[in-house]
Parts: structure tokens; C-alpha cells; sequence
């Protein structure tokens, strides 16, 4: 608001029009108060102060003139004083909108007041929702208690926000009315309804992946499993956290959309008490502000579509990923459309062009995909890996950035938030859909859809049942004894004192630093591309064997051979020997600690392990002793003894090789006597003869494969971390793939 009208003695400046509130009377009489001639300066002086204390006035209810005039007068100083400065400044700096915005609310204001200094929530949802209040419709459980009373400045503050794009907060909020609730089996479109609005928003809930329990889940996996074990499963563990977070972004997005219906609820209010708002303005920004979701959406698609091609799909749910990509294509498609014919229009398009599929009936648990070609249409192998592929499903495909540039170009290409990145947002679920569904299975599909809606039936009952099934299990352990009375204790409190000592010792950005520093400590440092030449078996022979033994002491050698440690080598020979070197399970060792109960221990090995398997006839007393194994869990670690190819004094030499337990199939099917051929890594950890320059020095291989082996088509073992250009090389091409399929194909 304008500062106090300045006092004036003149009868010309009569305050006739004080409270008019006319902005054209306004700006009238401003002019005439700078127009006027007087006497005395101090009167000119007292005019211009009057004129812009005027011109504030009728330039905060949006009068373009009077902007104009007191952008003059504030450039040339004319009637700004100490008093007005701050007033002046901040209605230049003002846009036009929120001005609008700001009259609009001071008029609903005085039309609800009724002469009062308030009004209430529940008067400003029967404006913001009129359809719904009805006398047949009963208020919501919010509104059945004393309803909120809403100040003249709240609500000028909740029109500024909704200028610059925000939807706006009052206390509390208003929020339309909801459906009552009703049982699942009774009204399953109503709890559906309630259903996807709780989960939207329970995806607004930002601190879900950095709350203090997902933080001691990380830790609790990374003690039981350890570095190697998630070094392994670290391209799966990104690709199911990658599909995580497109999903939750996604829910953002649809969240955003229903705040977009009440924004518009805002926009309709205030363009009834103000005809120069422009609320497609308002809307458009309140689209750019909401953008963060699609950029979390976007880059999780392209690390999800990086990992692709280094997982293994048979850990991976394809048919349930189907069903959740094709549910959220509908969910955005019928959302975000609103409904648009050229978006429509889009994705039956894109779904022409994009692997259209039918069930196949000759194989009726795959699927198989339509494609309509023409023989004078070909396809053409561009290069080592490319083939351009021109046939109907191109012609398809040339029309979709056609249909792009169409939808942004709207509203002064306002379409490009409005309209075209949502829709990219749908079609990249119809692609991950597709992808999904090459892996999919009619009976999985089916096992997905009864599981969805298992959950959907018998969700309410979950709650009743958290609660009393861990009192009844409780309550078994409770009596069995002391042990397991100390272990129920030591876990209720364990919540507790983590809270305290986090509370009291930690912060977010101290766990955060320490994540980080670890992950840095952890991480491989066989990262580093491998050089183009390796290390010769002649050379190291020279250098590292028995010549160099004839010229100096063998401790000299092998102190001049510390420096080829971790030189890659490519050598071949024949097996002697394997045999086991270290056998580790995490979990065995976590259930024989002398803390956790022989009970608990024995549950906990059933849930997570097998039950034994005894075929044979005298080992009943094995399967009482122990009934379940964590056998699975076992980690592997083999020694490879090779016979490398004589030197010219005719003795043969011996190296051993280090294999983890990705090389368990290889390790277990060589045979004494079967030609190899390995890659890796000279290692100079062991002790005396087993260090470089020793009778059996060790190679940390990364890759093995069979040349003469009595198993024949054995597959070749390859472990560690790949190359990393290869691994982005691979991911580049999953990615162009998503987009240019099927004019091009990167093999």
C-alpha cells in the first residue's frame, strides 16, 4: 500500500476522492496536481507529493497511465521524498499482473467481508469451487470444525503468488472437496479415486530417499553384502533406482497437474473481479516453475537407458515394469492431454512408428512385432554397427518432429512447457513400455495385473494387519528366553538411539561428506583404461624368473619387480590345478555371532536361505541340526594353477591365477591338461615365493577363455568392472536407439 497522504492547506486539494478507489479519478487528479502553478515552491512541492501518492494508488490497480506518469516522476525526482521513495520503487518494480492480481484481491476481499476485518476459509472455497457447494454435497472433514479466518493481507499475498506462477498458501489450505471414503469392494472407483490422490501426495515427500531409515537400510546392506558383492550388483541397483525415481517424478508431475486445476479455480476467481488479468500468463509460469520433476524424470531415463545393456534381465521384473509403464502412459496421456486432438493425434503416430506388437500365436508366451514393409523399401548397413531402415514405420517417424514443432509453437511457444514436454514424458513411457515387454510373458503380465490390484482390494487390511501380526510374533519370542528377550529389547531401542546420536552428533551434510568420502575410498582404481600393449610372458620371464635368478639374489629381483605390479598381461597356458582359495558368506557369519539367538538365527536362515536338501540316506541327522542353509549367499574365490610354456633351459614355470566368484563356472569346468587364454593383472600382494620374481608369482584376471578344454562350448568368464569407454559406448547406443528407432539402428 501508498504511504499517508501528505496534509495540504490549498482548497483546491480538497480530498474529494480519497476513498473513491477510481483509478481514472485518480490519475485525473494527479495530473491536475502536477499541472498546477502556484506561488510557492513549497506548494508545487506539497502537489507533486500529493500527485504521486496518487499515481502509487491508481498504478497498484493496474492503470498503465498512471505507471507511466510515475515512472517519470521517479526518474526526475519530481514529488519523491524520503517518505515515498520505498512505495514508488516497489509499484514500478511490479509487474503489471501481479498488480491486477493484487486489485482483484483487495475487491473479493471487500465483497466478502461485508465491513468486516476477515472472512473466512470455508466463504473462500465456495468461490474457488462453486460447482461442489451444493446443499447435497456435505462439506469435508477439514471444514467441520471452526473455520479459518483469512486476513485482507493473506489474501493480497496469495494473489502475489499466483502473479509470479505459485499456487497459493494460505492457513490452512483449501483444498476441494474430496469423496467420502468407502470400502474397496463397495465403491472401487471411489477408492481408487482417494487411492491415487494419497499416492500423489506421498510423492511430494522429498526427504523419502535421505530419511534416517532408507539411510540405515544402505548401511545394514552394505555390512551384510560388502564392496565386491555391490560393486557386482551396482548396474542393477542404479537401474531399479533409476525406474524408482522416473516414477516418483512422474507422480510429481501428476500431482502438479491437479494443483494446475486449482490454480486455474484461482484464475477464474480473480478474473471475475478483474477483466485485464491475463491468466494464461499466470498458468504458463506456473508451468515453467514446475519443471524441476521433468528434469529429475529425464535424466533418470537416460541413466536407466545407460544401464540397460549391462544388466542381467532375468533379476529384473519385465513384465511388471510393462504393466507399471503402460498404467503411467495412461495416467499421463489422459492428464496432460486434457484433451488435446494433436497430442492424441501424436501418440497414435509414435505408437505406429514405435515396434507396434501382437501376441504371437505360433509362440504364445513371447512377443513378436508388426512390421509393414514394402519390397521396394530397404534397409541400408551404414558402417560397422548402423543399419538405416526406410519402410512405413520411417514414413511415421518423419512426421513426429513435424507434430513437435507444431505443439510448441502454440501460445507464442508457450507449448513448449505446456504441452510438448509432457508429452515427450508419455511417449518415453510407451517406449520403456515396449522396451519392458520384449522381456515380458503372458503369465507374468497376468501375475502383475492380479498383484495390482491384490494391492489396490487389500490395502486397507495391511494396516490392521501391521499391527497385530509383530505383537503375536512378538509375543512367541517374548516367551521362549532371555536371549530373545535382550535381542526384542536391543531392536526397540535401536530406533531410538540411532535417532539421539544422529540428533546429537551428526548433520545431513556431515553424512552426506561421509558417503562420499567413502564411496571415493571404495571405488576400483582398475578404472583407468587398460594401455594399448601388455606385458609379455618372455619379457616378465626375463626380467622376473630364472635368468634374472642366475645374475642376483632372488630378493633383489623381486624387489626390482614391485614395479610391474598392476601391468596388465594377456597370457595363455595349460591348467594344473584349481582349487579353492576362500569361501565367504556375510550372512552365515552375521547369524553365528554369539549375539544373535540360535532361534532367531534359525528363522532368519529359513526367510532368507533354503531348506536342505538331502537325497541321500544318512544324513537325517544334518537336516535336525540345521533344517536351512544360507548356502546361496557363499562368495567364491579360486586358485588356477597354469603351466606357462617352457624357457630355453627346458624347466617349466608355474603362475597362479586369482579368480573371484564371477569366474565360478569357469573356475569349476577346467579340467588339468585344458588350454587357456587369460587377461589381467600382475599382483605383488602375497608372501615369498607367491610375490613377483618368486617361483609362483599371481595374476589378478579380469577375463578367461577356454582354447583346448574337455568341456566343450564352455563360456568365457569375465569379471570386474568392464571398461568404462565400452560401457559408455554401449549405454550411447541404448540411447540412440530410444530416439531414432526405427529409421536408425546402432548395433
Amino acid at each position: 500500500m501508498a504511504g499517508v497522504v501528505p496534509i495540504s492547506g490549498k482548497p483546491f486539494r480538497k480530498q474529494w476522492f480519497l476513498q473513491d478507489g477510481c483509478a481514472d479519478s485518480q490519475v485525473v487528479l494527479a495530473k491536475k496536481l502536477l499541472e498546477e502553478r502556484c506561488d510557492l515552491d513549497v506548494d508545487t512541492e506539497e502537489n507533486a507529493k500529493l500527485a504521486v501518492y496518487w499515481l502509487t494508488k491508481a498504478s497498484e490497480q493496474g492503470n498503465l497511465e498512471a505507471t507511466k506518469i510515475l515512472q517519470h516522476c521517479f526518474t526526475t525526482g519530481h514529488g519523491i521524498t524520503e517518505h515515498n521513495y520505498q512505495d514508488a520503487k516497489s509499484c514500478l518494480e511490479m509487474s503489471q499482473q501481479e498488480k491486477l492480481a493484487r486489485n482483484a484481491a483487495r475487491l473479493l476481499f471487500t465483497a466478502l467481508s461485508n465491513g468486516e476485518d476477515f472472512i473466512t476459509s470455508e466463504q473462500l472455497r465456495r468461490h474457488l469451487s462453486p460447482a461442489s457447494s451444493s446443499r447435497n454435497s456435505p462439506p469435508p472433514l477439514e471444514y467441520l470444525s471452526d473455520p479459518e479466518r483469512i486476513s485482507e493481507s493473506q489474501l493480497v499475498s496469495a494473489a502475489a503468488s499466483y502473479s509470479r506462477g505459485l499456487l497459493p498458501s494460505l492457513s490452512p489450505p483449501l483444498p476441494l472437496p474430496l469423496t467420502p471414503f468407502y470400502p474397496p469392494w463397495r465403491e472401487p472407483l471411489s477408492f481408487c479415486r482417494r487411492l491415487y490422490h494419497k499416492l500423489l501426495l506421498f510423492s511430494q515427500n522429498s526427504a523419502l530417499f535421505t530419511s534416517r531409515f532408507f539411510t540405515l537400510l544402505l548401511i545394514l546392506t552394505y555390512c551384510l553384502l560388502g564392496t565386491e558383492s555391490l560393486l557386482l550388483f551396482l548396474p542393477l541397483l542404479f537401474y531399479y533406482l533409476s525406474f524408482v525415481l522416473m516414477t516418483f517424478a512422474t507422480l510429481q508431475m501428476l500431482h502438479s497437474g491437479t494443483q494446475l486445476s486449482t490454480f486455474r479455480s484461482w484464475s477464474r476467481l480473480f478474473i471475475s473481479y478483474s477483466s485485464s488479468l491475463d491468466p494464461q500468463e499466470a498458468e504458463f509460469q506456473f508451468c515453467r516453475n514446475n519443471l524441476k520433476p521433468y528434469g529429475h524424470f529425464f535424466l533418470s531415463l537416460l541413466l536407466n537407458l545407460m544401464i540397460y545393456p549391462l544388466i542381467a534381465h532375468q533379476w529384473t521384473p519385465q513384465s511388471e515394469f510393462t504393466l507399471i509403464a503402460f498404467t503411467l502412459t495412461l495416467l499421463t496421456l489422459l492428464n496432460f492431454s486434457s484433451p488435446d486432438p494433436l497430442v492424441l493425434f501424436s501418440f497414435a503416430i509414435h505408437v505406429l512408428a514405435k515396434y507396434p506388437y501382437e501376441l504371437d500365436i505360433v509362440v504364445a508366451q513371447t512377443w513378436r512385432f508388426l512390421d509393414i514393409r514394402v519390397p521396394t523399401f530397404a534397409s541400408y548397413v551404414i558402417g560397422n554397427s548402423i543399419e538405416f531402415c526406410l519402410n512405413f514405420r520411417a514414413v511415421f517417424y518423419l512426421l513426429i518432429p513435424a507434430i513437435f514443432l507444431k505443439l510448441a509453437a502454440r501460445n507464442s511457444w508457450k507449448g513448449t512447457y505446456q504441452l510438448l514436454i509432457p508429452h515427450c514424458v508419455t511417449l518415453s513411457w510407451w517406449q520403456i513400455a515396449i522396451l519392458s515387454s520384449q522381456g515380458a510373458t503372458m503369465y507374468g503380465l497376468i501375475r502383475a495385473a492380479l498383484a495390482l490390484v491384490g494391492v489396490v482390494m487389500f490395502l486397507p487390511i495391511v494396516g490392521v494387519a501391521s499391527i497385530i501380526l509383530p505383537i503375536l510374533a512378538l509375543t512367541k519370542y517374548l516367551l521362549a528366553d532371555w536371549r530373545n528377550n535382550l535381542a526384542t529389547a536391543f531392536l526397540a531401542a535401536a530406533p531410538f538411539g540411532t535417532f539421539w546420536y544422529r540428533r546429537r552428533w551428526f548433520s545431513s551434510a556431515q553424512i552426506i561428506l561421509g558417503l562420499t568420502a567413502g564411496a571415493f575410498l571404495i571405488w576400483p582404481t582398475n578404472l583407468d583404461p587398460a594401455p594399448s600393449e601388455s606385458l609379455s610372458w618372455e619379457a616378465y620371464q626375463n626380467f622376473c624368473h630364472q635368468p634374472a635368478w642366475e645374475e642376483a639374489p632372488k630378493a633383489q629381483v623381486q624387489v626390482a619387480c614391485d614395479a610391474l605390479t598392476d601391468l596388465p598381461v594377456t597370457w595363455e597356458g595349460y591348467v594344473t590345478d584349481v582349487k579353492l582359495r576362500r569361501v565367504r558368506n556375510p550372512l552365515r557369519d552375521f547369524f553365528g555371532g554369539a549375539w544373535v539367538p540360535e532361534g532367531v538365527a534359525k528363522k532368519l536362515s529359513c526367510l532368507l536361505g533354503e531348506k536342505a536338501d538331502c537325497k541321500e540316506g544318512n544324513c537325517g541327522v544334518l537336516m535336525k541340526l540345521r533344517p536351512c542353509n544360507v548356502d546361496g549367499w557363499n562368495k567364491f574365490e579360486f586358485e588356477v594353477f597354469v603351466k606357462m610354456k617352457s624357457s630355453l633351459w627346458g624347466s617349466h614355470s608355474e603362475i597362479v591365477l586369482n579368480a573371484g566368484h564371477e569366474f565360478k563356472n569357469f573356475s569349476l569346468n577346467i579340467y588339468p591338461g585344458d588350454k587357456i587364454w587369460f587377461k589381467g593383472r600382475l599382483s605383488n600382494g602375497g608372501e615369498r615365493e607367491n610375490l613377483l620374481g618368486g617361483v609362483r608369482p599371481h595374476v589378478n584376471i579380469v577375463e578367461a577363455q577356454c582354447l583346448l578344454c574337455h568341456v566343450g562350448e564352455l563360456r568365457a568368464g569375465q569379471g570386474g568392472v568392464k571398461d568404462l569407454v565400452g560401457v559408455i559406448v554401449s549405454g550411447g547406443k541404448s540411447v540412440l536407439n530410444f530416439v531414432l528407432n526405427p529409421l536408425v539402428i546402432f548395433r
